[in-house]
């Protein structure tokens, strides 16, 4: 760990971005598994503290109800990774059912900062600054996928580079690429929204046939 530290400080100080980016990348890489284990003991200890509340004897009335209702959103999100009030929650669950599978769960995850509840529905709402990041994101997500993919094969095409030029080309493209995957995935939630709100006008002219035809 020191060396690591060592390593990370001594890039920092002779201004090698680049390598730092490679570096905290693969850190983070092969220590996933232990930070997804932490996360999910923090759960676990918030549901089991919330429980041994309930069955708390002085607990009663509107906070047991409470508590109640709270633990049912810690399980959803522990599944999910979505946190949702009730009446949302049961209203996200009974739309995803209306899809009959064409939709999947993960389109409503990702949608959930632009979906908005009133009147008992869903509805979702992208505004045009949200659309403009998600062209931002989507344009130069591509182009500097692009260009990292031409830094990785440039060696191969110029024979008087040094090894200290193949290894910056490389981790310039390695950077470049994984930046370009990331803005690709966070243009995702808007991709996703859109899904869901073709799903929603499906379901409201499914729902406004019947009274037409009633009306005529």
């Amino acid at each position: 760990m020191d060396k690591f530290l060592n390593l990370l400080i001594e890039c920092i100080a002779t201004g090698n971005i680049v390598v730092v980016a490679i570096i905290v990348v693969v850190a983070v890489i092969f220590n996933v598994e232990k930070i997804f284990s932490f996360l999910h003991t923090r759960k676990k200890v918030k549901i089991q503290l919330i429980e041994e509340s309930l069955n708390n004897p002085h607990v009663n009335g509107g906070t047991k109800l409470y508590l109640e209702s709270l633990i049912e959103q810690e399980y959803f999100k522990a599944i999910t990774g979505i946190v949702l009030e009730k009446e949302i929650r049961e209203a996200l669950i009974q739309v995803h059912k209306d899809a009959n599978g064409e939709l999947k769960f993960k389109h409503f995850k990702r949608a959930i900062p632009y979906i908005s509840y009133k009147d008992s529905a869903l509805s979702v709402k992208i505004d045009k600054f949200s659309m403009l990041g998600f062209i931002y994101n989507f344009v130069f997500g591509i182009l500097l996928m692009m260009v990292g993919v031409a830094l990785f094969i440039l060696p191969a095409f110029v024979s008087d580079l040094t090894i200290q030029n193949i290894l910056s080309s490389y981790g310039a493209a390695m950077f470049m690429i994984l930046s370009g995957g990331l803005m690709l995935f966070e243009s995702l939630p808007i991709v996703s929204a859109r899904l869901v709100q073709k799903h929603l006008t499906e379901i409201y002219n499914k729902s406004m046939q019947p009274a037409e035809k009633s009306s005529a």
